[in-house]
């Protein structure tokens, strides 16, 4: 899932590479912070199904391991906002 501001010419604010394994759903990041990951800590807290999707996709953002890129492209805040869709978005098409 890839998102922009403007989806035909714009470079990637948030991208998730995301994966359903039978151990879970596995997640990547790119364009959020400096450099693309994977977290093991965040797949636990989005794997957590006791926790209701929303509230597991806040504590994601909130326990996010590296800081926010606030740059000429979008502010932290505005990342972390398409963050939150892209996140509901890719768990929804994950059936997470």
């Amino acid at each position: 899932m890839k998102k922009t501001k403007m989806e035909i010419i714009d470079y990637p604010i948030v991208r998730i590479a995301g994966l359903r394994t039978e151990e879970g759903i596995r997640v990547a990041f790119s364009g959020v912070s400096a450099a693309p990951f994977r977290s093991l800590q965040l797949e636990s807290i989005l794997n957590d199904r006791s926790v209701p999707l929303e509230q597991r996709i806040e504590h994601t953002v909130h326990a996010w391991p590296a800081p926010i890129l606030n740059d000429i492209l979008a502010s932290e805040a505005y990342r972390a906002f398409v963050l939150r869709y892209a996140l509901y978005d890719t768990m929804v098409a994950l059936g997470g």
